[in-house]
């Protein structure tokens, strides 16, 4: 019994739970843009939109749809966005959400061993669990620090966040110069 009862946990873990670790990882990405800019500006009309797709559940502030890859942080006034500071707080936000939740996906990485496992999950399994998020975060943060366009999903044709900031602090530059 105990064999087949770990036979569909392990089934169910990799079925539903890398779907969701997606949702959560990119959705805590656009909630640090989200943050960055409430900071930044006071304004609280926003609009978050995770993956792309067949749309899936969501509500006038959060949409979630089928493919979990890439997300949205839309926000409602542009003229808040009136400095490159709030600019920049705002697309550093959703990196810097990224970087703060790959510190302890990180250090329950390293610990995994000394932590051991549940008898009902199998060891196989909870490694997945572990490092599954480790790796999509990891490349979340990379990918949006990397100045180039995107290719692919919700965000195809759009600047990453490190373009957005390059491109912000070489016009800021530009202008101070004249």
């Amino acid at each position: 019994m105990n064999i087949v009862l770990e036979i569909i946990i392990n089934i169910l873990l990799l079925a539903l739970l890398p779907w969701l670790i997606c949702v959560a990882s990119v959705f805590i990405h656009e909630i640090g843009h989200a943050v960055g800019y409430m900071l930044a500006t006071k304004d609280r009309n926003w609009r978050i939109i995770v993956g792309s797709g067949k749309r899936m559940f969501g509500s006038k502030r959060f949409v979630v749809n089928l493919i979990p890859f890439g997300g949205l942080f839309l926000t409602k006034e542009e003229g808040r966005l009136d400095s490159v500071k709030k600019k920049v707080a705002m697309w550093l936000g959703g990196p810097l959400a990224t970087f703060l939740l790959l510190i302890p996906l990180v250090t329950l990485r390293v610990n995994l061993t000394k932590l051991g496992t549940p008898d009902i999950l199998g060891t196989d399994a909870v490694k997945f669990l572990v490092s599954f998020p480790l790796l999509y975060n990891l490349i979340i943060f990379v990918l949006s620090l990397f100045p180039a366009p995107y290719s692919f999903g919700v965000c195809k044709g759009l600047d990453s966040d490190g373009l957005q900031i390059c491109k912000l602090t070489k016009r800021s530059r530009d202008e101070s110069r004249k």
